[in-house]
């Protein structure tokens, strides 16, 4: 009698802790959701209000906004926002060089001289929806590969991984191959002097200015196969030699 009741007793405590656990879940989801709703009221003040009241102050509130959305971006997904860290500091520089151009500063590039404006407002919408697609995205990844042989994707990438990996490392090796022969035929812009934008506008095809564009996809490409696929070792170390040969292949397109 003296053990049923020590073993409902610990039963009962158990069940109090989950529906605790569940409930201090819930609250917390539900915080996060106002506060990305309270975030989200944020842009869309900063956007109509530096498109109708020209200012450089509205990129401090543009540099505010993308810091509060990395912060909220990390407390939401973790794993997810350290996937997503270069894309984040890429962003970063982005926001940077706006401000510096509504703040006035002079595009020697273009010849320009810049102007207060809703630039660095308008990227922070268009960093909220890559991020909130991005997360959408690697959170259903990241628990399959959490559960090794338990899901459908995990099975796919055992079977799969070395045809997989090797796949898209002929796939970015033509890609690279491309590119030298492109910047053989008109020059390489860092070598060759010549203005990143104007070889872009005059020189360079669509595979070369969608593989100088999507550069990040390329990395993270190369990236998963080396670190996470359960690819074969050779296949990790070509992906890391290739990954080292295609980043020279972008400096020397400036």
């Amino acid at each position: 009698m003296i053990s049923l009741a020590v073993k409902r007793s610990q039963t009962g405590t158990l069940v109090h802790d989950k529906r605790t656990h569940l409930d201090h879940r819930g609250d917390t989801a539900g915080r996060l959701w106002l506060e990305a709703s309270i975030l989200m009221l944020s842009f869309v003040t900063a956007l109509l209000g530096s498109a109708n009241f020209l200012h450089p102050a509205w990129s401090l509130v543009a540099v505010v906004n993308y810091l509060w959305l990395c912060t909220l971006l990390f407390r939401i997904e973790p794993r997810g926002a350290v996937l997503m860290l270069p894309q984040l500091i890429n962003n970063a520089s982005t926001m940077v060089a706006l401000i510096m151009i509504e703040f006035g500063s002079e595009m020697f590039e273009l010849g320009l001289v810049g102007r207060p404006g809703p630039w660095s407002n308008q990227i922070n919408l268009c960093n909220l929806m890559f991020y909130a697609g991005g997360i959408m995205a690697i959170r259903p990844l990241l628990n399959a590969l959490s559960r090794p042989g338990e899901s459908a994707l995990s099975l796919v990438l055992d079977r799969f991984a070395n045809l997989i990996a090797g796949s898209v490392l002929i796939l970015i090796g033509l890609i690279a191959a491309a590119l030298i022969v492109r910047g053989l035929q008109y020059g390489f812009p860092l070598l060759a002097g010549i203005d990143r934008f104007a070889f872009r506008r005059f020189s360079a095809d669509k595979i070369t200015l969608y593989a100088l564009n999507l550069k990040f996809i390329i990395g993270y490409a190369l990236g998963f196969i080396t670190f996470a696929a359960p690819s074969s070792r050779w296949l990790k170390i070509g992906s890391g030699i290739l990954f080292a040969f295609i980043m020279i292949l972008y400096f020397m397109f400036a």
